[in-house]
């Protein structure tokens, strides 16, 4: 019996790791199609839900990933998902276990990059890494001296049975 409880418990992150790779070969098909399509009037023209928005690379977590526009829980198994803010930033929210683990090992100063359709590159520099309460996520996000920021946000702790009570938020400005 005990044995068999430990194979469950081993289940899951190997078939979170399955899921990561499958999904990092769709990712790359999905954004290279999108980006010949769309390379020209993706800046005029906003992605629909699901639809690719940008790739997201965080070279020190070893993080490179394709995100889409916010849409259903479904397609947040699959890839992150991108929110434009009232502020003129952006919050970019995985699942901790499938795609945000790395975040773990963020630090204030690493720099991160976002790609467009058209090949426009922003590059963000860490500003700050908070540990959050879900009901003060609203308020980090809309601070205004965070104005045109991208955030990085996950469920915490990263390594966590169940759903985690708190959240990760990475806070980057643009360099």
């Amino acid at each position: 019996m005990l044995f068999a409880a430990g194979v469950a418990l081993a289940a899951g992150p190997v078939a979170h790791n399955i899921l990561r790779e499958v999904s990092a070969a769709q990712a790359k098909a999905m954004w290279q199609h999108w980006k010949e399509k769309h390379s020209e009037n993706s800046a005029r023209n906003p992605a629909a839900p699901g639809e690719p928005v940008l790739w997201l690379r965080v070279p020190p977590c070893k993080i490179s990933t394709l995100v889409l526009q916010e849409s259903n829980a479904e397609a947040l198994h699959r890839f992150p998902a991108v929110r434009q803010l009232e502020s003129g930033g952006s919050v970019v929210f995985a699942h901790r276990d499938i795609h945000f683990r790395a975040l773990a090992g963020i630090r204030a100063g690493d720099t991160i990059t976002a790609e467009t359709a058209d090949g426009k590159r922003a590059t963000y520099t860490v500003r700050l890494t908070r540990i959050l309460l879900p009901e003060q996520i609203s308020v980090a996000l809309n601070d205004p001296e965070c104005r045109d920021a991208l955030h990085l946000l996950t469920c915490y702790p990263f390594h966590y049975m169940g759903a985690a009570p708190k959240r990760f938020l990475v806070t980057a400005t643009k360099s």
